[in-house]
């Protein structure tokens, strides 16, 4: 009886998923992908502008979550992203989350992100503000990337890394201000960003030491100002 039930209840988690699979950005669905299983979950988060929000998301092996998709029956120009999906702790936030979205004017990440996956924010081109409440510690390939809206980055201190390519193709960011912490960025960062733009650095820190050697190598007009 027991193995019966059994094959019942996956049938029924398979179906769920294949309907899941056919949905689109504004299905309102979302994702917990668990090794071969895949279960809907309700997430919905309030916004406070503009009505309700939800998630796919994967479990990370701490068990803290990792955002990938979000999804909307509503309009919104503003999305603050929740700190935990179902008690559980939001981590990461990941390609395509906001991969292509032209809806959105401001996006507040909670203290407990701590990492921005690759094309997190890949032409999201209407973003004009991007809130980082916590300590981000990396920021993947092509992060914030193709943000033609975006003025300002600030990051605190506990960013260590940036890779290839994170930041780049902005064309009004004007101003960046990383902490002493970092200890490497790619020289491929800033292109295509506002001429000059201007990377803030605490004086005398190894972030001073790296970002001169980026402006030396990079054919990105980077002005380094120490503070």
């Amino acid at each position: 009886m027991k193995k019966k039930m059994m094959i019942v209840f996956a049938t029924m988690v398979l179906g769920m998923s294949f309907l899941i699979s056919c949905g689109d950005k504004e299905s309102g669905k979302a994702e917990n992908n668990v090794g071969n299983l895949t279960q809907s979950v309700s997430t919905a988060e309030e916004n406070e502008e503009n009505g309700e929000f939800s998630y796919e998301y994967d479990v990370q092996e701490d068990g803290t979550l990792s955002l990938k998709r979000l999804y909307s029956n509503d309009a919104y120009s503003k999305v603050s992203v929740p700190s935990e999906i179902d008690g559980n702790t939001v981590s990461k936030v990941n390609g395509s989350l906001f991969k292509n979205d032209k809806n959105v004017k401001k996006v507040v990440l909670p203290e407990t992100v701590k990492e921005i996956g690759e094309e997190t924010f890949y032409f999201t081109s209407n973003m004009e503000d991007l809130t980082i409440n916590g300590v981000v510690e990396s920021i993947g390939q092509h992060g914030i990337y193709g943000c033609e809206k975006l003025k300002t980055l600030t990051f605190k201190e506990g960013l260590k890394t940036i890779d290839r390519d994170a930041i780049g193709q902005c064309e009004k960011l004007t101003d960046v201000y990383l902490p002493s912490t970092l200890e490497s960025i790619d020289s491929k960062n800033f292109y295509a960003c506002a001429s000059p733009i201007k990377v803030h650095v605490p004086s005398g820190s190894t972030t001073e030491s790296l970002m001169n050697e980026i402006a030396e190598q990079s054919a990105a007009d980077i002005e380094i100002v120490s503070e």
